[in-house]
């Protein structure tokens, strides 16, 4: 991202456990688009079941939605810090 798209997400307090997840667009126009089959997934890896979502932005220039989400046992993230980004990982579910 670049710095104009960082300065999109406000960091409101020092010390805020906040991560990013990045979506592709891609991925994001198949949840969208009629007639699209999205097979059944497990999510294998990814946020704590009771992560709050604050927000969201978006790089252009990677085609990718970031959102965000809070959570106690994310490490802190200083004002004006970079949030950390957390890869999910999926597994595929036989039919």
């Amino acid at each position: 991202m670049n710095s104009t798209e960082l300065n999109l997400v406000k960091i409101e307090s020092s010390g805020r456990r906040l991560v990013s997840v990045p979506v592709s667009f891609e991925f994001l126009r198949d949840l969208i688009t009629k007639g699209a089959r999205i097979p059944s997934v497990e999510v294998v890896e990814g946020l704590p079941q009771d992560a709050l979502f604050c927000g969201t932005t978006f790089s252009e220039s990677e085609l990718v939605a970031y959102l965000f989400f809070i959570h106690e046992s994310f490490e802190p993230v200083a004002q004006g810090g970079i949030v950390p980004r957390v890869m999910v990982t999926y597994r595929l579910i036989a039919p």
